[in-house]
């Protein structure tokens, strides 16, 4: 099983916006009638995992050899998962990434534009040193590293893949140079099955894995230490 999902952080957010939320998002619910709305799935006492639903109709018409023509509708649907949680991470975009521009708007109007949806900037080299304390049998397989300051008027970029330790590899090229650890890659079990995982500075997150939920789970975890280290 593979998982996507992407963290931001939302300031300021308190249990208070999370209720208001809930209720202006109840409110809102999707309907077939309006063709675009949002679904409350489950509430928790400091989280609530939402979807945001739009309707796409689109009506083709085939032209017939003979002159005639034939007209049929077609019907889809586009919707972005999310979690929000007065807790880290503060918001989780699970699917439906492009909608997520449209669904920000919506959740800061309904707090009248009072908060503020950034990117969860993700420090990777202490989530190195995070991940290698709380994770048995980890092995980093990629990495790739942005802004390597060559000299006064040129920088770098560096993709390195090792059968190894390539954060230890990465470590020999920049050496003492400038550098942004941009995204990592790595490997480790559960259970006795694999999971590959890889996390980006910009707060992006790939999974595969046959424990996919429990994988999950544990990287929150450790990503949360190291957000909070920071």
């Amino acid at each position: 099983m593979t998982k996507k999902f992407k963290w931001f952080t939302m300031r300021p957010f308190a249990p208070r916006h999370l209720k208001k939320l809930v209720v202006k998002l109840q409110e809102g619910a999707y309907s077939e009638a309006v063709g675009k709305g949002f679904v409350v799935d489950e509430v928790r006492e400091r989280s609530a995992t939402f979807r945001y639903i739009e309707r796409n109709d689109v009506t083709e018409t085939i032209q017939s050899p003979l002159g005639g023509q034939t007209e049929y509708r077609l019907v889809t649907y586009n919707q972005c998962i999310f979690d929000l949680s007065v807790d880290w991470p503060q918001c989780e975009i699970q699917d439906g990434f492009r909608l997520a521009t449209k669904v920000f708007n919506l959740l800061a109007s309904h707090l009248d534009f009072g908060v503020v949806i950034e990117d969860q900037e993700v420090h990777l080299s202490r989530l190195v040193d995070a991940l290698r304390r709380n994770t048995p049998d980890i092995q980093f397989v990629a990495m790739v590293v942005t802004d390597i300051q060559v000299d006064g008027h040129s920088s770098a970029r560096c993709e390195i893949s090792s059968t190894e330790d390539a954060f230890a590899k990465i470590k020999l090229i920049t050496q003492a140079r400038a550098h942004h650890l941009s995204q990592i890659k790595f490997r480790w079990y559960i259970n006795g099955r694999e999971c590959v995982g890889s996390v980006s500075s910009d707060g992006r997150c790939s999974l595969a894995a046959h424990e996919c939920d429990l994988a999950a789970l544990h990287l929150k975890k450790v990503v949360g230490m190291s957000v909070k280290e920071s």
